[in-house]
């Protein structure tokens, strides 16, 4: 286990093929995983798309924009007006889904940029995930018909998970969830959402299956495991398929986004309460975990 320091306030972390990038509202760095080498992107920002072949990230002076980002040269390249502001993408094949922060869903075309369809969710939009063909956006709704709460027919809101069809971008199921989901995490079929604790996401019945792991500040799924991040510096490693507590790992308290890849767990730290330093006080610590258990 060690740290490296990558600036800013770091709190979100995505790892793929093209490297580990990490970044916050205002910067983006991409990590090489075998050198360490920390290469800043110029102009992106939070949020992060990583998929197999390509890089989607906000634009820093653009806030209802995401770019394409370079791995190589490390710059944004074409730019993509979405209409509002990104607060989550995922890279899906040859679609890129952005979900803006006043909950509509947008796709595009993956290499043109093109969009190829949308659909408005609900009132706020938080996070995406895709997996076993399904579509996984969280947020919240005033939609008085979207849960138990619909009774009281109240101009309320309510933290919803919405199943939505790749294809058709079609509603398939509304999950009410009692706290937001701020952070959802996938890998092939299996998907997990943050919402306050970590939940497993059972597809076969649209539920969410809770359990008592903290995940306030982060989840993730890969390298065998679904991982929780809870604010007091607490990383509880979950059979990504049952949900059952493997170990747990100790990081920094105040630690913000965590990703999993490359043989490694990756935390993200924003420092926030460090005197401040002009390139930024946050760090990315890599642990090192193996597929099979311990960290």
């Amino acid at each position: 286990m060690h740290s490296l320091s990558v600036g800013g306030t770091a709190d979100r972390v995505a790892v793929g093929p093209s490297g580990v990038w990490v970044g916050d509202l205002s910067r983006l760095a991409r990590v090489d995983p075998t050198s360490e080498a920390i290469v800043e992107v110029p102009g992106a920002t939070t949020p992060i798309g990583v998929g197999p072949a390509a890089v989607f990230a906000g634009v820093y002076t653009r806030p209802d924009t995401v770019g394409r980002v370079d791995p190589t040269g490390a710059r944004v390249g074409t730019t993509i007006t979405v209409g509002g502001s990104p607060a989550a993408v995922a890279v899906a094949g040859a679609s890129l889904f952005v979900l803006d922060a006043g909950g509509t869903l947008t796709r595009l075309d993956a290499t043109t940029g093109t969009v190829t369809g949308q659909r408005p969710l609900g009132s706020f939009g938080f996070a995406l995930a895709v997996a076993g063909g399904a579509v996984w956006a969280s947020g919240r709704t005033a939609d008085p018909n979207a849960g138990p709460l619909g009774s009281l027919r109240a101009p309320h809101t309510q933290a919803v998970l919405w199943r939505v069809d790749p294809v058709t971008l079609g509603v398939v199921a509304t999950i009410p969830t009692g706290a937001n989901c701020d952070a959802l995490a996938a890998s092939d079929a299996v998907a997990w959402a943050g919402c306050g604790t970590a939940r497993r996401i059972d597809a076969s019945a649209d539920r969410l299956v809770s359990t008592k792991a903290g995940a306030l500040n982060g989840i993730a799924v890969g390298e065998g495991a679904a991982w929780a991040l809870s604010p007091d510096g607490t990383v509880t490693r979950l059979d990504a398929s049952t949900g059952r507590v493997v170990g747990t790992i100790v990081v920094p308290s105040g630690s913000e986004g965590i990703a999993a890849g490359d043989g490694a767990l990756w935390v993200a730290n924003p420092h926030l309460h460090d005197p401040p330093t002009e390139q930024g006080t946050a760090t990315l610590l890599r642990v090192a975990v193996g597929a099979g258990g311990g960290g």
